[in-house]
């Protein structure tokens, strides 16, 4: 991915942070090329979204180490003890987090959702600083989904500031994808949709680059309630239901009872196999393995009933999808490319039923893992700009660049210095 070089502009690091449901991925502005790159935390490229917090420690376990504790406490045996581990593990905050919720600690130690995730942001700050020389980072894009109440975005600022940030800007999230693109020449005059599956959520938007560098951009939209998360949840009650009739009693003790660590670690893994295993044509089957409650337990899982179960998830997105491109065909662009964003896109059936309704080839995007983060660091690297006067193109009312959408009929701003009827 390459862009414009915002380092010689800002010579001071600033960080574009993808904050997701399962992962979270950091970026920043090489001082040296100019272009975007990731940020490996802990020697990866993307970090999980989790904190661990011990009975005795006030500041948490992050990420890789965090998310071990899971993989502990799916192999203990004594309840109490599993209780106990994960009594201080959290994970899903971004789908959980409130400002007027309140969390306890094992140790006693009360926070809210912004200061158990200044604790994450705090940590990554940490990290990044050290990673180039000790200098001080002050500058962060956050991004979130399109659908994202004011509240969860009062959180991640107030989070982002008790990390020690001090100039935060939230970005929605397929919007930080496409904005990597803006200086790729493959993408001057093209039409780009931009379809991200995550972890948690659903996002769909469209951007027209010019042959300038101005872009007119469609509302975004979006749903919470569907993510890889949602199939994981999927997949581990076809387990629940297998190790019931194997073992004669459930994953968790109590039946409606959600075993995280199973969830996890388990699930998370074998959703992710199924993924890649039945992208081959060839295959029909697989046997899954397992071990609870003492003994090895199988599920077979056919690639018919793999994507009976998965349909629901995935028919969702087609059909925001399919309502994304009549409002494009309504307003008069085309798609041109499609950008696929997040790990579940990586699934065979969706690239099946977008083949069924877009009206291009699908290519294939290397950074669709990262090109969030890698956006909001292009974002918040960006030089300050003068608003430009331009009008609706609808309505023809004056507006400038500074207002995103038209307040009378909500269409996106002409970049232009001129009437588009003139």
């Amino acid at each position: 991915m390459k862009s414009p070089p915002y380092s010689r502009l800002n010579s001071m690091a600033k960080l574009g942070i993808d904050f997701g449901t399962s992962n979270t991925t950091v970026s920043l502005v090489d001082h040296q090329s100019g272009q975007p790159k990731t940020l490996r935390i802990d020697g990866e490229e993307k970090i999980p979204s989790v904190l661990y917090f011990s009975n005795d420690e006030g500041e948490p376990i992050v990420g890789t180490q965090a998310l071990a504790t899971f993989e502990i406490a799916k192999d203990l045996v004594d309840p109490n003890e599993v209780r106990q581990i994960l009594s201080g593990v959290f994970s899903g905050i971004k789908r959980d987090m409130n400002s007027s919720a309140t969390i306890y600690l094992p140790n006693g130690e009360s926070l809210s959702y912004a200061q158990l995730l200044a604790k994450f942001f705090k940590y990554i700050k940490y990290q990044a600083e050290e990673s180039i020389n000790n200098s001080t980072i002050t500058d962060v894009c956050i991004t979130h989904p399109v659908i994202f109440e004011n509240d969860k975005k009062k959180v991640l600022l107030e989070a982002a500031h008790l990390a020690g940030f001090t100039n935060v800007k939230l970005l929605m999230e397929p919007v930080a994808a496409s904005i990597g693109y803006e200086s790729i020449p493959d993408y001057k005059n093209k039409g780009i949709l931009v379809y991200d599956f995550g972890g948690g959520t659903f996002d769909l938007a469209f951007v027209k680059f010019d042959a300038n560098g101005d872009k007119r951009m469609l509302p975004p939209v979006g749903d919470n309630n569907c993510g890889g998360e949602d199939i994981d949840k999927i997949l581990y009650s076809e387990w629940d239901k297998a190790i019931f009739q194997q073992c004669g009693k459930h994953i968790a003790n109590n039946e409606y009872d959600l075993d995280l660590p199973f969830l996890k670690k388990t699930c998370e893994h074998h959703k992710c196999f199924l993924s890649s295993y039945f992208a081959h044509k060839d295959v029909k089957s697989y046997t899954l393995k397992t071990y609870r409650h003492g003994k090895q337990v199988e599920l077979n899982m056919s690639k018919e009933r793999w994507e009976e179960l998965i349909s629901p998830i995935v028919d969702q997105t087609i059909d925001l999808t399919q309502k994304m491109l009549s409002i494009i065909r309504d307003e008069g662009f085309s798609v041109d490319k499609v950008l696929l964003i997040g790990g579940s896109s990586k699934l065979p059936l969706v690239i099946e039923r977008l083949k069924e309704i877009l009206p291009i080839p699908i290519g294939k995007v290397p950074e669709y893992d990262v090109a969030v983060a890698l956006g909001a660091a292009v974002y918040i690297n960006a030089p300050e700009t003068t608003p430009k006067k331009c009008f609706c193109r609808k309505d023809g009312k004056e507006l400038t660049t500074a207002i995103k959408f038209c307040p009378v009929c909500g269409t996106n701003n002409v970049r232009y210095d001129y009437k588009f009827d003139q």
